[in-house]
């Protein structure tokens, strides 16, 4: 029999972050290899924090959505202070990693709404 559980879409949203900025770091490391910056390692591992926070967010998805969105929004902060030229580069990545964080977000807050017709077979 099937049963009805309140889900929310925090793990496969970071899940999608995770993968995006997974590849951008890994297209990054193709194209500056020989220059191979602190802030492009940042943009590798943001991969893996992401990808960890997906985990965390299956027991605790306030905590883990909310983090991501402030990692993110302190990832872009640091762009900016680089180079206006930087932050706005690169936005068809940034722009999906934001969508996909904002959902994050909203789905921990109102995941119990959106468990409803959820089936676990």
């Amino acid at each position: 029999m099937a049963t009805t559980t309140k889900s929310s879409l925090v793990p496969p949203t970071l899940v999608g972050a995770a993968a995006i900025q997974g590849l951008v770091g890994f297209l990054g490391w193709f194209i500056h290899s020989p220059q191979f910056s602190a802030l492009d390692w940042v943009i590798t591992f943001g991969g893996g924090i992401f990808l960890a926070l997906a985990f965390v967010g299956k027991s605790k998805p306030h905590a883990a959505s909310l983090a991501a969105m402030l990692l993110y929004s302190a990832f872009l902060i640091m762009q900016l202070s680089i180079s206006t030229e930087l932050l706005m580069t690169g936005w068809i990545f940034k722009l999906p990693i934001i969508l996909l964080l904002i959902v994050g977000v909203w789905s921990a807050f109102h995941c119990s709404s959106l468990g409803e017709g959820h089936v676990d077979l």
